[in-house]
């Protein structure tokens, strides 16, 4: 039988206590799911005139928000092809992170329905959203940094009116839910959430092609 030093076993054991520590805290920082709707707990009572098309949206809205990438390069996006042709559901498409509006909806709707208001799994996807629409902003110092403040929708570098007029309007609202809600969210994000807005407003209203293009399309 070989002997094993004292020293040597206890820099083992240590070895096999950090790692059983890290294997924890790597399981424990994944996303929760976000669980489906019971819909046998709800009244249609509960809905007001204005919300009788909301059961459809929410019997869908965990398959979407689970779609939401949790690591990695495209981590914020929502992997779910039911917003834009299917071809076009591509990471650096800005309208696709339009959809953090309904998210943001679900997580600030303090309804009796709502079983998603204020939910912690809805809150760090939404957050991973948010700070993902920050990112795909062109930027000064990029590659293509003359088009400061403006987003992409059919290409990498299709720097456009449509997906940052609308991303910003979406965005906007997003951002007024949480805030009017009162509910726990990054700061952080907020902030670079209301740069990111600021600087694609910018952009619109002083840029003579966003002008000339938005004369075209009303």
């Amino acid at each position: 039988m070989f002997h094993v030093p004292k020293l040597a076993m206890r820099r083992f054991i240590a070895i096999l206590i950090l790692l059983a520590g890290w294997s924890v805290a790597t399981v424990s920082a994944q996303w929760a799911t976000v669980p489906a709707v019971n819909f046998s707990s709800l009244q249609l009572s509960q809905f007001n005139d204005q919300e009788l098309e909301v059961p459809y949206f929410l019997n869908y809205f965990a398959q979407v928000a689970n779609a939401v990438v949790e690591t990695g390069p495209n981590k914020g996006f929502p992997d779910i092809k039911v917003n834009r042709q299917p071809v076009d559901n591509q990471p650096y498409n800005a309208r696709v992170m339009e959809m953090q509006l309904p998210v943001a909806y679900f997580y600030t709707a303090n309804r009796p329905w709502n079983r998603y208001y204020g939910d912690a799994s809805v809150r760090v996807r939404l957050e991973a959203m948010l700070d993902r629409w920050t990112h795909i902003q062109n930027l000064p110092g990029s590659p293509d940094g003359d088009y400061d403040g403006l987003f992409s929708e059919y290409s990498a570098t299709n720097w456009s009116l449509a997906p940052t007029s609308f991303g910003v309007q979406q965005a906007a609202q997003a951002v007024d839910l949480i805030i009017n809600s009162g509910l726990p969210f990054d700061a952080t994000i907020l902030e670079n959430a209301r740069v990111s807005i600021r600087r694609a407003l910018m952009a619109l209203y002083t840029r003579a092609d966003m002008r000339a293009a938005a004369t075209q399309y009303t």
